[in-house]
C-alpha cells in the first residue's frame, strides 16, 4: 500500500478585525508511507510501514496592534522538520455482513523515528539558528473501516485513537 499527502498554506495581506495589520506567513508539509503487509491467517496480517515526513513554515512577518497599550511586530521566523521512521504492525480484520465488501479493523503499530528540524528567528537584532535532531519510539493503535473495491484492493479509513510516543 501506499500513502501520500501534501498540504500548503499562504496568507499574504490578512487583515482580521482591524488588528492584524500585516501578516506574511507560508507553510507546507508533504508526507509518503509506503507499507507491505503478508496475510498470516484469514483475516490477520503483519507489516512493515516506512515514512517520510517534511514540515516548512515561514512566517515573514506578523503584526498586531490593538492600541498604544499592546501592538507587537514579530518577522523572519523560520521552522523546517524532516523524519524518517520505520514500523512494525497488526492488523486483525471482521467482515461485515456476507457481501465480504466491507470490514472493519483494528491495527496496534511499533514504530521507530529519527529525524532534524531547524529554527530560525531574530533575537537582539541577531538570526539565531536552532538545530535539534530527535529520535522517537512509537506505540498506536487504531481501528478503522475497510470497503474491498476488489478482492485484493481495498480502501481504508483508520481513526489514531491511542498512542504512546517517547520523543528525546
Amino acid at each position: 500500500g501506499l500513502s501520500a499527502s501534501y498540504g500548503e498554506v499562504d496568507a499574504n495581506d490578512v487583515e482580521i478585525l482591524q488588528a492584524l495589520e500585516d501578516f506574511d506567513f507560508s507553510g507546507k508539509m508533504y508526507a509518503i508511507r509506503p507499507m507491505v503487509a503478508y496475510f498470516f491467517r484469514h483475516n490477520q496480517c503483519v507489516g512493515l510501514r516506512f515514512d517520510y515526513t517534511n514540515t516548512e513554515a515561514d512566517l515573514g512577518r506578523l503584526a498586531v496592534n490593538f492600541g498604544e497599550d499592546l501592538s507587537f511586530d514579530i518577522h523572519d521566523i523560520y521552522y523546517g522538520s524532516s523524519k524518517y521512521s520505520v514500523g512494525i504492525f497488526y492488523r486483525n480484520y471482521i467482515g461485515l455482513g456476507r457481501s465480504k465488501r466491507f470490514a472493519v479493523f483494528n491495527e496496534a503499530s511499533l514504530s521507530f523515528g529519527t529525524g532534524t528540524s531547524r529554527f530560525k528567528r531574530p533575537f537582539d537584532g541577531v538570526i539565531r539558528d536552532t538545530r535539534t535532531e530527535l529520535k522517537e519510539l512509537a506505540l498506536n493503535f487504531s481501528p478503522g473501516v475497510c470497503m474491498f473495491i476488489m478482492e485484493n484492493v481495498s480502501f481504508n479509513v483508520s481513526f489514531g485513537v491511542f498512542g504512546v510516543h517517547l520523543r528525546n
